[in-house]
């Protein structure tokens, strides 16, 4: 670049001796050392500099960045004695140390070249879905860390007929198996894709699981039911439960913890449903109830011919002669006075909502003596359950 008009130029003969690079200047001043020592320690080194420059300029550079950097230590040490410079010298420590934490991390997590694809439980996937679902692909490095899938390509190799894209997109019209290539450059694998689409999902005793307090877990009686009106016994359940005081979930497996009720939300395939789930309090009697004994369970074990007559509260309320074989066998529940239940109690009839405006009510549990042929039973034993709503 030429110089501005006036400047005045080098002097004939004279040869340009570039300056020291001041980059290390900069960075062990920026310690804190004490200016007059660093200046003393870095102006004999200039001046050494410039005479070695004279000769090699790029040779005079080398030495002087390996000069500069002999005298660090003792810079260093010096900068510890003043209280400025020991607060930005362990500011400059703390921030090479972060960087190499960062490095080290980002070294530690750099992921590899995929070795491994996985899909589903053992490379089987069953498909419960009616629309359209992505098949589950996970892919793996050597060290097992997982790797995006979006590299994946699909197609399939046998079995039943199934619509199946080449990013894994498939869809189960009908039940059947098939198997489906996936591969990744050169790796590749065989998944067993399992077509169990479910329509529709029911309780296998209506919507309600019920459990006396004490009661072992048991699991959700659900029915899971195919497109072609069959019960499917293949599927992945999605379940949550709002309320875990009442009960807990272990899979399809339900824990009671406490009185009270609950739902439970449950998902197989993309089909949805709720059930409820009631946890009674177990009494001796129906005689007494306080008020905020809303779910309570009396047991009942009655010879041929006996029976019992217990008080009913006043208000909303539900009752379950909840069904055993004895229960089965011939015992009978009714009510009179001031209540009207729906559906009306009958032989057979073990479950129903009632209203009691008044007290005076009673519900009366029988074993009549006359069992149907081939059902008789010396004794039956059963739980009155009863579940009162909240008051309005």
């Amino acid at each position: 670049m030429k110089a501005p008009v006036g400047a005045p130029g080098p002097a004939p003969g004279t040869r340009h001796r570039p300056e020291p690079t001041p980059t290390v200047e900069r960075a062990l001043q920026a310690l804190g050392v004490d200016p007059i020592f660093a200046e003393a320690v870095l102006g004999d080194l200039s001046e050494e500099y410039a005479e070695r420059a004279a000769c090699d300029v790029n040779a005079a550079r080398w030495w002087y960045v390996g000069q500069a950097l002999r005298s660090a230590p003792h810079l260093i040490r010096s900068a510890a004695h003043h209280p400025a410079g020991r607060a930005r010298l362990a500011a400059v420590v703390a921030t090479l140390a972060l960087v190499a934490c960062v490095v080290l991390i980002a070294l530690s997590f750099r992921a590899g070249p995929p070795v491994r694809l996985v899909a589903g439980t053992r490379d089987t996937v069953v498909v419960n879905n009616l629309r359209p679902v992505s098949l589950p692909m996970r892919v793996f490095d050597a060290a097992g860390r997982l790797l995006p899938d979006s590299g994946v390509r699909y197609a399939q190799a046998l079995g039943a007929p199934i619509s199946i894209s080449s990013r894994g997109v498939v869809t189960c019209a009908r039940p059947g198996d098939a198997t489906v290539r996936a591969s990744l450059g050169p790796l590749a694998t065989n998944i067993l894709v399992r077509c169990r689409p479910v329509r529709e999902l029911r309780g296998g005793y209506g919507y309600w699981t019920d459990f006396v307090l004490g009661d072992s877990a048991r699991e959700l009686d659900l029915v899971a039911v195919g497109i072609d009106g069959r019960r499917v016994t293949q599927f992945g359940a999605w379940l949550s439960i709002d309320d875990s005081t009442v009960a807990v979930l272990d899979g399809l497996r339900i824990h009671p913890r406490s009185p009270g009720e609950t739902r439970v939300d449950l998902r197989v395939g993309d089909r949805t449903a709720d059930f409820m789930v009631r946890v009674f309090e177990p009494v001796h009697t129906l005689v007494g109830l306080r008020a905020d004994q809303r779910l309570v369970a009396a047991p009942v074990r009655l010879a041929r011919g006996a029976s019992v007559r217990w008080p009913l509260p006043t208000g909303r309320f539900s009752m379950s002669l909840l069904p055993t074989p004895d229960v089965k066998a011939g015992a009978m529940l009714s009510v009179d006075g001031a209540v009207m239940c729906m559906p009306a109690l009958a032989p057979g009839v073990f479950d129903t909502t009632c209203v009691a405006r008044v007290p005076g009510a009673w519900v009366t549990v029988a074993y009549p003596g006359e069992p149907a042929a081939g059902t008789a039973a010396p004794v039956v034993v059963g739980t009155l359950a009863l579940h009162r709503d909240r008051e309005p």
